[in-house]
């Protein structure tokens, strides 16, 4: 069993004390499966909520958001998922995100960011993930929906007079560009997929279903 394994992350719930979630970590035990459970009793009994995650992948981090009780962060020894429904089913995130052991997960909580621990490849950020938190089955059925739109701020950005020799000692990364993001939602026939490598399958994948030929496998 895995009594013996290492307890990688315990998070107590935001929105319930007796409520909390933990991973283990057995890749000691030349077990690389992913572990995740929760209690609702404050730790007299515990339910598996890896569901779906990949059997090849220990888990090193779990989180629950700090605003939805539903969406939980799993960060593994190669991937990063998020789960919409407290862990009934999860979903690889991040687009461009490298294959990479993620280490912890934090959302900071003025700016809504969610940040990445990688082990080797520096922190990833996604700017301002209230559009996650606000999505739901529901909201994916839809054909359209607007998420809510944030304030934005209207800065410059200037440089003091002279010239400054930092060296190594300065590190700036990725401002986020001007203006206020606009966050859609689509579902309706005939969009074209957001991966144009896979855009050439839909389309014919469409003109079969048109034409009335059987699915191909």
């Amino acid at each position: 069993g895995t009594r013996e394994y290492y307890v990688s992350r315990v998070e107590a719930s935001y929105f319930d004390p007796g409520t909390a979630y933990i991973s283990l970590d057995g890749h000691r035990s030349d077990d690389l499966k992913p572990y995740i459970y929760v209690t609702r009793d404050y730790g007299k009994t515990w339910a598996p909520l890896a569901s779906n995650l990949p059997q090849f992948g220990n888990v090193n981090t779990i989180k629950q958001d700090p605003k939805n009780p539903n969406l939980l962060y799993a960060g593994t020894e190669f991937r990063f998922f998020v789960s919409l429904d407290e862990g009934k089913s999860w979903k690889k995130f991040m687009t461009d995100l490298p294959v990479v052991r993620i280490d912890d997960v934090i959302v900071h909580p003025r700016d809504h960011d969610l940040v990445l621990a990688t082990h080797g490849r520096a922190p990833y950020v996604l700017d301002d993930i209230r559009p996650l938190r606000e999505l739901s089955e529901a909201v994916q059925k839809k054909p359209l929906h607007l998420f809510a739109v944030p304030d934005g701020q209207q800065y410059r950005v200037a440089q003091g007079a002279g010239e400054r020799f930092p060296g190594n000692a300065e590190f700036r990364g990725e401002s986020e560009p001007y203006g206020v993001p606009i966050t859609l939602s689509l579902n309706a026939p005939g969009l074209p997929h957001p991966v144009v490598e896979k855009e050439p399958a839909r389309k014919e994948k469409e003109a079969r279903e048109e034409e009335g030929a059987p699915p191909q496998e």
